[in-house]
């Protein structure tokens, strides 16, 4: 990051004294980082490569090529960073230092989580793996078909008679059914079975997609009328498929809810990435209908074969009586978690009705660079949820969200950036939007380990899937709250502030709530210390005869 900073690159701005002493100071920082634990890593690595040897001869061997790295290093940098100067100007150089730089650093990252996965391996039949990818294919279908509206469905819409509230009212209808829906789906989900909610969920959610493309052929009240319903049956649908799902993935990974929730995370991303491209294209290829039709088409595609792998759990899992669902949402850790879950989606979700106009006025950028623009953020979330899922169920989840909160409020405060910052510069909204990506990430894919720790603790006589079962409707619930509200109050705070202000609220907000989950967290951690045989660990596993829910 540094070496993209102290030129800066070309990308980034003009050069700045203050900028590049900075920039100097945190590379000094960095190469520390990285030399000083080298001896250590290599060491550690080195043991279990050669057990038979002695620690005392790892160690000469090891004293020889630590040296050996840090001359080659120092031979190789002068070397090539005079010849690059030759060539191009001093920005550029240390630019291209910096992208190799960054690049052995997402390989480093995803050597280590190689190697941590090698060690602590969880054993998957080869069903449960189709089955959990066929999941994930269906829940990107699910946010594909959320995001596919933005390019062509209100332009059509209003041709047909409706305004721009009544789009506004039908895009926030499936959320607002999730909100609803979900927990009640979750409380059900015992008696109804996973393999009958996933599977009605999918086919309601398939059935209101094809049914969308119907509406070309009508107009008016009855189009907007149709809109509604048709949103409203997709909600349900969605509500059955997310609940299921995220119970599904936690049974199928054996109780490793972080590596779930960050794989499902990692769909719900790459639909909403793909959502846009995907709508325009088919709409410039076939119309209104085209669009509908593919993507309700590939869920139903994959219902026949879900239908046939996986096994029917019947009524196996008890109910979770009202009382224990009240004693798990009155707890103040419960509370906190999910409106850090609402409150770090809605700091990503608010800009969908203002970021863009933003953008265009302040930058003069045009449409296609808004888009990219607006790829950032999605990316670096997907990115992050990928990397770091099997951390969520290794280390204890509550310290990443309350990071990615305070991430979510540096973001927000410097995307605009805030009055009391400075002046808008289009490199620092670029690395806010990364930032905010990064702590919405933090803040969501941890969320269904944390709540299932904290929900053993208040009800540590019920099995773990049946707890699960409930979460599992929480979550969906969570994430859309968030995905309704920011849009609703960012659209209504623009209509008083200006953008900036108005980042700067929702940054506020998220600061105040990572303080007040730090200040929960502390005070449940006192607590837990005082009976630490209650506590439970930090990956829950599931029961082992149930998680079956497919064949053997």
């Amino acid at each position: 990051m540094t070496c993209f900073l102290i030129g800066p690159a070309p990308y980034i701005g003009t050069p700045r004294l203050w900028l590049t002493l900075v920039a100097d100071g945190t590379l000094g920082v960095g190469v520390a980082l990285t030399i000083a634990p080298i001896y250590s890593a290599m060491m550690q690595v080195a043991r279990p490569q050669c057990p038979d040897l002695s620690t005392e001869s790892i160690t000469m061997f090891i004293s020889g090529l630590v040296p050996s790295a840090l001359s080659f290093g120092e031979l190789i940098g002068p070397l090539v960073g005079g010849g690059l100067n030759g060539i191009q100007d001093f920005q550029t150089s240390t630019s291209l230092f910096g992208e190799v730089t960054l690049a052995m650093a997402v390989l480093m990252l995803v050597v280590t989580l190689v190697d941590i996965r090698g060690k602590e391996r969880k054993e998957l039949s080869c069903r449960n793996v189709i089955t959990f990818a066929l999941c994930l294919l269906v829940y990107l279908c699910c946010n594909v078909a959320l995001a596919l509206f933005p390019p062509f469905f209100p332009l059509e819409a209003a041709v047909k008679g409706a305004t721009s509230g009544i789009i506004g009212a039908v895009a926030s209808a499936n959320p607002l059914c999730v909100v609803i829906t979900s927990p009640i789906f979750g409380y059900y989900l015992p008696r109804l079975g996973v393999k009958f909610t996933l599977l009605a969920g999918i086919l309601l959610l398939g059935g209101s997609c094809v049914l969308f493309a119907t509406l070309q052929w009508i107009s008016g009240t009855t189009f907007v009328v149709f809109c509604f319903l048709f949103a409203l049956v997709g909600g349900v649908g969605s509500s059955m498929m997310q609940t299921a799902t995220y119970a599904l993935a936690g049974m199928l990974f054996n109780g490793n809810y972080g590596v779930a929730t960050g794989l499902l995370e990692v769909a719900a991303g790459l639909g909403y990435m793909a959502g846009p491209p995907v709508g325009g294209a088919l709409y410039d290829l076939g119309g209104f209908l085209l669009p509908f039709l593919v993507v309700g088409a590939v869920p139903l595609s994959i219902l026949p074969i879900l239908c046939i792998i996986i096994k029917p759990t019947g009524f196996k899992e008890d109910q979770l009586p009202i009382s224990t669902i009240l004693r798990v949402l009155r707890s103040f850790v419960i509370i906190s978690l999910v409106l850090s879950t609402v409150v770090g989606t809605s700091t990503l979700s608010f800009l969908i009705p203002i970021y863009s106009p933003f953008l265009y006025t302040q930058f003069d950028l045009s449409v296609y660079k808004i888009g990219l623009v607006s790829l950032i953020d999605a990316a670096t979330y997907v990115g992050l949820c990928l990397v770091t899922a099997p951390l969520y169920d290794r280390l204890p989840p509550r310290p990443f969200i309350i990071t990615g909160l305070v991430l979510c409020s540096l973001g927000c405060f410097l995307i605009g950036p805030a009055p009391y910052i400075g002046t808008p510069h289009l490199w620092l909204t670029l690395v806010a939007d990364g930032i905010l990506g990064v702590g919405v990430a933090l803040t969501v894919a941890p969320s269904y380990s944390a709540m299932m720790q904290a929900s053993r603790l208040q009800c540590a006589e019920l099995s773990t899937d049946s707890i699960a079962m409930f979460i599992s409707g929480v979550i969906p619930a969570a994430i859309s709250c968030g995905e309704f509200i920011g849009p609703l109050v960012g659209g209504a705070a623009k209509e008083v502030f200006d953008f900036e202000q108005c980042a700067s609220l929702f940054g506020e907000v998220s600061l105040a709530m990572a303080v007040l989950l730090f200040l929960v967290t502390a005070y449940d951690t006192c607590n837990t210390r005082a009976r630490p045989k209650t506590q439970p660990s930090y990956t829950v596993e599931s029961t082992p005869q149930d998680p079956a829910i497919l064949h053997s």
